[in-house]
């Protein structure tokens, strides 16, 4: 690199950050969600699971690699945010967190299901927290990115919290 050459690194507002990591603890956990499920004790617990709530057995695999695929974008999305620019990683997680309400909304739907007892559910645990966690997770995040997507960049400033710029 020359002396004179300084390389432009915009840094991230503090709710930027928060949502890159929001992205990041998604998509771990869902990559880990499908990854999982390659495992003979997670693998037995998903196919009851999927028997005792009736869902035809074809969708097993897309289920699975629903999973692995929404991990995938959010975490990609995350890694990949410089090169891939502002757009992509939005357009990245968009379509992963919505990719995780659709897997999540089903998982709620399958936990609720009285067919389905909490022994064939891998945590064990009936009431469906863990899918109403994600989808909550998912849902404000999808709200922050379209908020932020509305947000003219100069308001950041506006909002800054000084006492000349609060509306009186």
């Amino acid at each position: 690199m020359n002396k004179g050459t300084v390389k432009y690194s915009p840094k991230l507002s503090r709710t930027a950050k928060l949502r890159r990591y929001s992205t990041g603890f998604i998509g771990f956990f869902m990559l880990a969600f499908g990854v999982l499920k390659f495992l003979p004790r997670f693998k037995q617990s998903y196919t009851s699971e999927i028997i005792s709530s009736g869902t035809p057995g074809y969708l097993y695999w897309p289920g699975q690699l629903g999973e692995i695929l929404a991990g995938i974008l959010l975490l990609y999305s995350v890694i990949a945010y410089k090169k891939a620019g502002q757009r992509n990683y939005e357009l990245l997680a968009m379509t992963g967190n919505l990719l995780v309400l659709v897997i999540m909304s089903i998982a709620v739907i399958v936990h609720m299901d009285p067919n389905v007892p909490a022994l064939v559910l891998p945590a064990r645990i009936k009431a469906p927290y863990i899918p109403l966690l994600f989808l909550i997770l998912t849902s404000l995040h999808i709200l922050y990115m379209f908020r932020s997507a509305n947000r003219v960049p100069d308001r950041q400033n506006e909002q800054s919290g000084t006492e000349e710029n609060r509306p009186s």
